[in-house]
């Protein structure tokens, strides 16, 4: 019933200015951009209270904790299409960031995107489901990771979808684990579907990456004591650090994109065209790979974050040993059979992503193209 309610909304935004983005892994990566962690830590928490307030005047006071998160990821993170409250393809945080001129990106403004849209690999222009023209996505730093705009609305929209859905599961009796993969299946099913290969033929792992970690977002409200109730009223008592939800993986360069066959041929043709292999400044690129590696294993040791990542916690989820080795490509799940789990049930499960492409990092899709 609900994949049918999200086809409907999806007629209504083809007629619409809104709709799914893509970044071009090229476009930034080499490049420096200021990190804006403080500017949207200052606006997710600042929204968060505000939410609350509004929250004490309508609902009772004996809301459950798990009620409050749901109801902070749905205003923060969702729209309403006519009747219908769902996912935000372009959350209210992405528009502001986009707008924001203190937040630094690429391309930067007063660049005409219509001549950076005409040199992307989506070249001549991105569109959704071959009719409407979509600008693609520009591209900021948050604590040294860089991604898309489109990964926010991700973090914020399909973030309350896994947790409505996880929250659902566990009313119903569902174990943890269970509950989880399933909003993760969702979101699996999505970007095969209506938000990834049908509207722009990607299939984006760093979108799945996004969507987890604003899931983890709206358990940790309660699970880690964000929100407690004082005085008659739920508090938000400890701020959001919006860079502890941001790793590597959302870097489409890093955890490259599944691409339609014909997708990935046009791409092909516009990296030859536009010289992106000849262009891209192969020692940075390097350098943030490393940068990457290091913050991985940095925040791991310090933070004791594994299992936090959307591979990691699949991995700890699939398999009856603890694994510790980082896997950054959902492929990888697909093909391993761990042990406890074969190839067919976590094929079965996750319904394998057959038609779609090989992911490739930028290095070996340019060695393919030369």
């Amino acid at each position: 019933m609900r994949h049918a309610v999200w086809c409907l909304i999806l007629v209504f935004l083809i007629g619409s200015p809104t709709g799914a983005g893509e970044v071009d892994p090229f476009s930034a990566n080499d490049k420096q951009i200021k990190d804006s962690k403080s500017l949207v830590n200052t606006y997710l928490n600042r929204e968060i209270i505000r939410i609350l307030k509004t929250y004490r005047k309508r609902h009772k006071k004996h809301s459950s904790c798990e009620d409050v998160s749901l109801h902070i990821m749905r205003n923060l993170g969702t729209r309403k299409y006519g009747f219908i409250r769902m996912d935000a393809l372009n959350s209210a945080l992405e528009l502001w960031v986009v707008s924001n001129r203190e937040i630094d990106r690429i391309p930067g403004y007063g660049y005409e995107e219509d001549a950076y849209d005409c040199q992307s690999i989506y070249a001549p222009k991105l569109k959704f489901f071959g009719i409407w023209p979509k600008a693609v996505d520009p591209t900021i730093n948050i604590n040294g990771v860089y991604f898309g705009t489109d990964k926010l609305s991700h973090f914020l929209g399909s973030g309350y979808e896994y947790f409505s859905r996880y929250l659902d599961k566990k009313s119903k009796g569902m174990d943890d684990y269970g509950a989880q993969l399933y909003a993760i299946r969702w979101g699996v099913m999505m970007e095969k579907t209506i938000l990834g290969l049908w509207p722009v033929g990607v299939f984006s792992f760093a979108d799945l990456e996004a969507n987890y970690q604003g899931f983890l977002m709206a358990k940790d409200l309660c699970d880690q004591g964000a929100l407690q109730y004082k005085n008659g009223a739920w508090e938000l008592v400890r701020k959001i650090q919006f860079q502890h939800y941001v790793n590597p993986d959302w870097d489409e360069a890093y955890n490259p994109n599944s691409y339609s066959e014909s997708r990935q041929k046009e791409i092909r043709k516009n990296i030859v065209q536009f010289h992106k292999c000849e262009s891209l400044n192969w020692s940075n690129y390097y350098k943030r790979q490393v940068l990457y590696e290091k913050k991985i294993i940095a925040e791991s040791s310090s933070r004791n974050i594994e299992g936090r990542s959307l591979s990691s916690s699949l991995m700890k989820m699939l398999s009856t040993k603890k694994i510790a080795q980082r896997t950054r490509i959902y492929h990888e799940i697909l093909k391993a059979g761990y042990q406890g789990w074969s190839y067919q049930k976590i094929h079965i499960l996750f319904r394998a992503i057959d038609s779609i492409s090989e992911s490739y990092l930028l290095e070996n899709f340019c060695r393919k193209n030369r």
